[in-house]
């Protein structure tokens, strides 16, 4: 899990995976932790003002993949936010949109942490990226703040790209 590396909370959990844990448990999705039968990528788009949130949940099973795009609401605050889920199929295929993603390095993106230099500005205010990844023997999770302000570092185009790819495949609009 990803932990903060420096200042006074120097070696607790970072708070963006403790907020997508509550979103996850409140929008009663799969815990993914544990791992997952084949594989699993959630990609959770949110803006701090934003009225409605998205997760874009894509799971390969049974040599199939298939996807989910829940948007959610949780203006009050509540542990049951408002939801909507609705089952969605890349314009392009899903082989050209996996293949996207791959060389986009989904799985293998750092966490913004990792990176030398990197600022998002903490994820308090402004728009967050998080990934969750989930094998049958594997979890792993990162995030991006902001990386709107940060274009100068690769990972943070290709996080702004995936989620571009993403609206466009799907047909949805990410609240900015």
């Amino acid at each position: 899990m990803p932990m903060i590396k420096e200042g006074r909370l120097k070696g607790h959990e970072d708070p963006f995976y403790e907020d997508i844990n509550k979103n996850a448990f409140a929008l009663q999705l799969d815990s993914l932790e544990a791992g997952y039968d084949s594989l699993q990528f959630r990609i959770w788009l949110g803006h701090s003002m934003a009225k409605v949130k998205h997760v874009v949940i894509l799971k390969f099973k049974d040599q199939k993949w298939k996807g989910q795009l829940v948007s959610f609401s949780n203006e009050t605050g509540s542990n049951d936010p408002g939801k909507k889920v609705r089952k969605v199929y890349p314009r392009s295929g899903w082989g050209a949109l996996i293949d996207s993603l791959y060389k986009l390095r989904i799985a293998t993106l750092p966490h913004e942490a990792e990176i030398a230099g990197y600022n998002g500005a903490g994820a308090t205010d402004g728009i967050s990226y998080d990934f969750e990844i989930a094998t049958s023997k594997r979890y792993r999770v990162y995030s991006y703040s902001n990386p709107e302000i940060n274009t100068n570092f690769w990972q943070a185009g290709n996080v702004l790209k995936i989620a571009t790819l993403l609206e466009k495949e799907f047909s949805f609009q990410f609240v900015k």
